[in-house]
């Protein structure tokens, strides 16, 4: 009787364990693959022969974590940030209130899922790893393990006005990251509620300012009248005129760029046997290299030259609003120099610009010449410009008004393109800032162009 008692005894603890046991969520330890992916970026103003930037490896890591209520299964993936090789970010330049929606898909026991997650505004630092957002879906079914294989990921970011989206892999590929058998906790209370991915949209382009008239050239003096000393009298000098190949780096990205313009270089003294020679210049336009815009951009501008054999810097500066890929025009560059003589042989040898720093990266141009940098002479007028003055630019471009550096700023406005951010000639490159708007992967100029 006694033995009878003792087994009815260890059955109840029995039974009490097992119902303590199915009360306890089971715990299961998250599991993290890790493996390097080829990423690419859809260009900002893709065309069929650059449709995207440059590929580049992203040794990814996700972390995968799942729980049941018993109905359901609650599935998770969290990447890490999205960097190239050593960590490098892939934007260029500094993004605010940056947005990124991320998408995932896989197999979850042979069945396809589609994970997707928000995340940002955040801001991100010049060339840091741009954070990537947990991704979820809700599978019915209680199933342990499951078995997870990735079989793409998709990363769209905004900001700087664009909205673009990252494959990993690259666009028409596919991935097979077997993850491996996933364990599945027993959820302590509901499972988690999916939040709606937002949609991703583009900021407004900037507004263009208005385009001012051309930078005059010196103010003629009056003609004289009758009985005045005629050596006191207007005359017109003749520009110099001429193509100039310039071979150009971009920096801070190290892309290279051509660039032929189209440059008249004009001199006239204010009467005659002055010696102080006034000088001015126009150039075409820079060709658009930017793949974002450029919004009230602060460019000074430099041309290096030889008049006579003597050395001038002539310079302009201006404010520049771009659309992608927009050309920027050159405002009027001058300088003064002393000189008796009445023409002088000009030899153009170098150009360079930069811009003020813009979303947390300064953007500069040095321009050597490759050819045509001889002119010929210039002969210097009295009083005035020649009619075909500097403040337009030959060859049709448009240059917009320019004064001398520490002067007041003149403001250019390009043809716009497309839609538009703020940017830095970020991409007088080849191909930089793609998150930003998102240039979030930029890797800057397409190829060498010409004005």
């Amino acid at each position: 009787m006694r033995a009878r008692r003792l087994s009815v005894g260890a059955a109840a603890a029995s039974l009490v364990a097992v119902t303590l046991g199915l009360g306890t969520p089971a715990s299961a330890a998250p599991v993290t693959s890790s493996q390097t992916v080829a990423c690419q970026t859809a260009h900002l103003a893709p065309t069929p022969e650059v449709p995207y930037f440059p590929t580049f490896d992203w040794a990814a890591s996700l972390t995968v974590t799942a729980q049941t209520d018993g109905t359901n299964t609650h599935l998770e993936i969290q990447a890490n940030d999205l960097a190239k090789p050593g960590g490098v970010g892939i934007v260029p330049i500094a993004l605010k209130d940056a947005k990124t929606v991320a998408k995932i898909t896989a197999t979850v026991n042979g069945t396809p899922v589609t994970l997707e997650g928000a995340g940002g505004p955040v801001d991100v630092p010049a060339n840091a790893p741009v954070p990537v957002p947990k991704v979820s879906a809700t599978i019915p079914g209680a199933a342990t393990p499951i078995s997870v294989v990735v079989t793409n990921i998709q990363i769209d970011a905004a900001a700087l006005g664009y909205v673009l989206p990252t494959y990993c892999p690259i666009a028409g590929t596919a991935l097979s990251w077997a993850i491996g058998d996933i364990g599945v906790d027993g959820a302590a209370g509901p499972l988690p509620t999916a939040t709606p991915v937002p949609t991703l949209t583009a900021s407004p382009s900037p507004t263009p300012t208005t385009k001012p008239k051309p930078t005059k050239s010196p103010k003629p003096t009056k003609k004289p009248g009758p009985g005045k000393d005629p050596e006191d009298s207007n005359s017109k000098g003749s520009p110099a005129t001429g193509k100039v190949t310039y071979a150009c780096l971009l920096q801070p990205f190290g892309s290279d760029f051509d660039y032929t313009p189209d440059v008249r270089l004009a001199g006239s003294r204010a009467k005659t046997g002055d010696q102080k020679v006034s000088l001015a210049a126009s150039m075409s336009e820079i060709p658009g290299l930017a793949p974002v815009p450029i919004e009230n951009g602060t460019m000074n501008v430099t041309m290096n030259a030889k008049m006579g054999g003597t050395a001038v810097a002539l310079k302009g500066r201006s404010t520049v609003n771009a659309a992608p890929y927009g050309t920027v025009p050159v405002p009027t560059l001058t300088a003064e120099m002393s000189s008796s003589a009445d023409e002088a042989d000009v030899e153009v040898t170098g150009f360079s610009f930069a811009f003020g720093e813009m979303s947390g990266v300064a953007i500069s141009a040095q321009c050597t010449v490759k050819g045509g940098g001889a002119l010929g002479a210039a002969s210097f007028g009295v009083g005035e410009m020649p009619e075909s003055d500097p403040g337009t630019a030959p060859g049709g471009g448009s240059p917009g008004g320019g004064t001398p550096t520490g002067g007041t700023p003149s403001t250019s406005t390009l043809p716009q393109t497309g839609s538009g951010a703020p940017l830095a000639m970020l991409g007088l490159w080849s191909s930089a800032l793609v998150l930003a708007g998102v240039a979030l992967f930029l890797h800057l100029p397409r190829r060498r162009q010409e004005a």
